[in-house]
């Protein structure tokens, strides 16, 4: 291109840049343009009837001095176009704020507007100068009052859109200059000089105005960005803590209420808002003759009258039959002359701490004893039933164990757990019949043996009789507990002809009621029996193949999406069973989770993925996930310094991955461990982010380095309907990354229109099968070398992706 061509290319992309914002996605930059084309259509009738008006009181003025056959179709022309223009605005009048509302203008639209004002402009500057010589003082006055008018009106009417306005002024006073100067010469020179002028000015202000209308929708689009981002956090917020918001006006009804707060109360929100706040939180005060808890709620109005700010005033509150506490807080908002416009504050739930506060009370005068049999009647009385060689007395066993009782245990203590139990055995009691026996086998287990056959269905209504008699929450002084159980079935002889087997199974159908969701009943089935023999065997294969070294490790590629340059893999762990063939991780990595022989499956996998990867070119990086058992069963550090040690890899390329959970079980040596880490050089990675119930304050709590977007995010991302909620989040993930220095990884991209649409959103890297399948180290060269060959075919454009396969 030569020079000239260089510049004007230059100049007209620094024009552009006062309509067309090229650094905005297409569709941002689509929404723009709608939005310029509205500001038009939106106002366009009242200037179309102005000229409407102007062009027939000039058809009028001039019909004899132009004729009737060129007055018509000039007159003709500007009715069409005008009409046009007025169906314009009355679609988006009458389309406004639906879905029928245009929201897409294509450049043919803006281009077919702008075309028929230059032709009615054009048609308006060569009628004006057509009669212009030949017209009266009072005639060429009015020529260029119209003209004088109309030009800037035009001008500022057009303004969002300046290939439009640009086109009405430019066709105006070049039509009228061109033929003022064809007809009459050098005459009325002056006058063309003017109208140039007037159109230069015009032009000027056309530009500054359109670039100023871009900049406020640019502004308007990262005000709607940063609410979006807001409102993302502030419902992570009210989703996962305990804590809500509420804020008033200043007659005390709430102005902001939040889903959690509505539920609660079991309100909805034109309920809450009909009323005060204090007055919706009296409707559900707990009656109670403690003068304290009843003058809770007055505290709190008395608090909100005299207008000063207030801290932790305790409300009890009666939801779904169960009292609650809350600490309230708030302060009041002034306005500049500091009058009362309402308040706003913070809610918490502080029921736990409430409950355990008063049963360290209760406890200390609790008789610990059940009066139940214990574990050795409980065998004896199971024995007899198989006393006699080769015959069984027909029983059932039910086994019920306390959910989450441990929790109950642990935060409250084995005094407040021992009377749960006493008040559980109670109740159980009193749903048995006569001859049944109930004992308490050890912790939060009992179990019910019931000296007749019952069949499938009527082993599972008993169990559902012993869950509904613990339905009625427990009551100490006041203070309700709520208790759930789980229960297992099992019959004799109809499942086992021996005790032993018959306390195996109810075991395992117990096993299965708590694997279902808890406060449920299960009877035993033989697939029971066969899912049990399977995970023992597999949990005994796992030391075994660990000691034939029978795992392997497949490694799945990274690509940035900036060039589709090939980043990193990540080792993936797998067993090459000598039976069973290749066994699928969910299968083996749960079990060696429960059984901790994940740590050293881990210490394993991190020394070999370390070996294969100082092999590979350096500018790869490896990927290596450390489980939560293994930050808390063993040092993390020392093992990452051993690998890099013995494999010579340098710390820079090893990311060590790491899930929420290990955060969570420790998170003050986890933290220390993370430091560490970084400190040797190595990069820490949290892997599945979104998924925990705490994801945003781990960024600012732990030392990282990248984020992995969990595939639920990506997987609705992409096709003929893509999941906007869903891109969303996957942008806010990425603004709140970015903000953080922190990189981002989308975990399973599959397709073309996922890695488009995320690398759009923002997204440093992708993993998932578009790139590649996990695949043995012995293929990554030649993956390498493919890979790198097509992206040199590509020239490594950007966005351009690799099709390796």
């Amino acid at each position: 291109m030569s020079a000239q061509g260089r510049k004007s290319v230059l100049w007209w992309a620094a024009l552009e840049r006062c309509w067309l914002d090229r650094e905005a996605p297409p569709a941002l930059a689509a929404r723009y343009r709608a939005m310029q084309y509205n500001a038009v259509a939106r106002a366009i009738w009242w200037c179309s009837l102005s000229t409407g008006i102007i062009a027939v009181l000039l058809a009028v003025w001039f019909w004899e001095l132009v004729g009737a056959p060129l007055m018509t179709l000039w007159l003709g022309y500007h009715l069409l176009e005008i009409a046009w223009h007025v169906s314009l605005s009355v679609r988006y009048w009458r389309d406004r704020g639906t879905p029928a509302a245009r929201k897409t203008a294509s450049r043919l639209d803006i281009w077919l507007l702008a075309g028929s004002l230059a032709v009615g402009g054009a048609l308006l500057g060569l009628m004006c100068g057509y009669v212009f010589g030949p017209g009266t003082e009072i005639s060429r006055l009015l020529i260029v009052g119209v003209v004088a008018a109309f030009v800037p009106c035009g001008a500022w009417q057009f303004t969002s859109l300046p290939q439009v306005a640009i086109a009405w002024v430019a066709s105006v006073c070049v039509a009228l200059a061109a033929s003022l100067l064809a007809w009459y010469g050098l005459e009325y020179l002056l006058l063309v000089f003017l109208l140039m002028l007037l159109a230069t000015f015009c032009v000027g202000a056309i530009l500054v105005t359109s670039y100023l209308f871009l900049e406020a929708l640019r502004a308007q689009t990262q005000i709607d960005q940063q609410r979006q981002t807001l409102s993302l956090l502030l419902h992570d917020f009210e989703e996962n803590a305990s804590d809500w918001l509420w804020e008033t006006d200043k007659d005390g009804r709430l102005r902001y209420i939040p889903a959690k707060l509505a539920e609660v109360l079991n309100k909805t929100v034109d309920e809450l808002q009909a009323v005060p706040f204090p007055v919706a939180l009296r409707q559900v005060q707990v009656a109670n003759p403690n003068r304290r808890v009843n003058e809770a709620v007055e505290k709190l109005m008395q608090a909100l009258q005299v207008g000063k700010p207030f801290k932790g005033v305790l409300v009890p509150v009666s939801t779904s039959g169960r009292m609650r506490w809350w600490s309230i807080t708030g302060k009041p908002l002034v306005d500049g002359d500091g009058k009362l416009e309402g308040w706003r504050g913070v809610g918490s739930d502080v029921t736990d701490a409430q409950e355990r506060e008063q049963e360290m009370v209760r406890l200390a005068n609790v008789d610990t004893v059940t009066g139940l049999a214990n574990r050795h009647q409980f065998n004896t009385q199971l024995a007899s039933h198989f006393a006699l060689r080769g015959v069984v007395s027909p029983c059932s066993l039910i086994l019920l164990d306390l959910d989450n009782f441990k929790a109950v245990n642990d935060s409250l203590g084995h005094a407040a757990g021992d009377f749960l139990l006493r008040e559980v055995a109670r109740l159980l009691t009193t749903a048995l019949q006569p001859g049944e026996l109930i004992a308490r086998l050890g912790g939060d287990e009992f179990a019910i043996i019931v000296p007749r056959a019952l069949t499938r269905e009527e082993g599972l209504a008993y169990g559902n009789t012993l869950l509904a008699a613990l339905t009625p929450p427990l009551s100490l002084n006041g203070m309700q507990i709520k208790v759930q159980a789980s229960v297992g079935v099992g019959l004799a002889p109809l499942d086992a002809d021996d005790a032993d087997h018959l306390l195996k199974f109810s075991d395992l159908a117990l096993y299965a009621a708590k694997a279902s969701g808890r406060n449920t009943v299960r009877s035993f089935i033989k697939e029971m029996d066969t899912q049990a023999q399977r995970k023992l065997t597999i949990l005994q294969d796992l030391e075994a193949g660990l000691a034939r070294q029978e795992f392997l490790i497949h490694f799945q590629p990274q690509a940035d999406f900036a060039q589709g340059r090939l980043t990193g893999f990540e080792a993936l762990v797998r067993w090459q069973h000598p039976s069973r063939g290749l066994i699928p991780p969910g299968e083996f990595i749960p079990l060696a989770e429960e059984s901790g022989l994940i740590v050293p499956l881990g210490n394993w996998v991190m020394h070999e993925a370390c070996r294969q990867a100082a092999a590979w070119p350096h500018a790869i990086k490896l990927a290596v996930n450390v489980s939560a058992r293994q930050f808390a069963n063993s040092d993390v550090v020392a093992l990452v310094q051993s690998a890099l040690g013995q494999s010579g890899l340098p710390p820079a390329r090893l990311e060590v991955e790491l899930t929420e959970s290990a955060l969570v079980e420790d998170g003050q040596s986890t933290r220390q461990a993370l430091q560490r880490l970084r400190e040797l050089g190595v990069r820490v990675v949290l892997d599945d982010f979104g998924t925990g119930y705490s994801s945003l304050s781990y960024l600012r709590s732990f030392p990282l380095d990248e984020i992995k977007i969990d595939r639920s995010f990506v997987q609705p991302i992409g096709g003929a309907a893509p999941d906007a909620q869903a891109q969303v989040i996957v942008r806010t993930i990425n603004e709140l990354a970015h903000a953080l220095n922190l990189t981002t990884t989308a975990e399973g991209v599959e397709t073309q229109l996922q890695w488009d649409a995320l690398r759009r959103l923002g997204c440093d890297q992708a993993q998932g099968y578009l790139l590649a399948k996990p695949m043995p180290g012995r293929e990554l060269a030649e993956f390498i070398r493919r890979w790198n060959a097509i992206k040199g075919v590509t020239g490594g454009q950007r966005g351009v992706f690799p099709p390796v396969t």
